[in-house]
Order: structure tokens, then sequence, then C-alpha cells
């Protein structure tokens, strides 16, 4: 799981207000750029495709995060 990039900046901005409003300033600037840092799913998806492993799923499972699961085909394929 890792953190997905919102689809623009006011996204971005909200996430930041919603769940780090509290936190002190070096921890919001720092979760703002790892938004902006992110990749989206469908970059992920391609990332695997080119790494010969298109037969993993990825998913949203929240508002800033997604998730990468499934199996090796051949795990003996990948030393």
């Amino acid at each position: 799981m890792d953190l997905m990039r919102p689809e623009n900046a006011e996204e971005v901005e909200r996430l930041v207000r919603e769940y780090a409003a509290g936190e002190p300033e070096v921890l919001r600037r720092d979760f703002h750029a790892s938004l902006h840092a992110a990749y989206r799913p469908e970059e992920t998806r391609a990332q695997l495709a080119a790494a010969g492993l298109p037969e993993f799923n990825v998913r949203p499972v929240s508002d800033r995060h997604f998730a990468v699961f499934g199996h090796l085909r051949d795990p003996a394929a990948f030393p």
C-alpha cells in the first residue's frame, strides 16, 4: 500500500487539511510533498506491466492510498 497522488492541487490541499491539520508545519509540508510525489494507480499498473507483472492488481483503498496485490504465476522466474 502507498499514497496515491490526487487528481489536482485542490484535492492535495483538502487531504492535508483533513488529515494533518493539527500536525506541526514540517509534517504538513512533508505530507503535501508526498502527495504530490505519489504515483497514480494507472501509472503503477503501467510500471507493473513493463516489469512483466501484469497479473498484479492495483486498487484504491481510501481517498489517499492504493494497494497492489496478487500472486506471481511462477515465483522461480524471479530469483
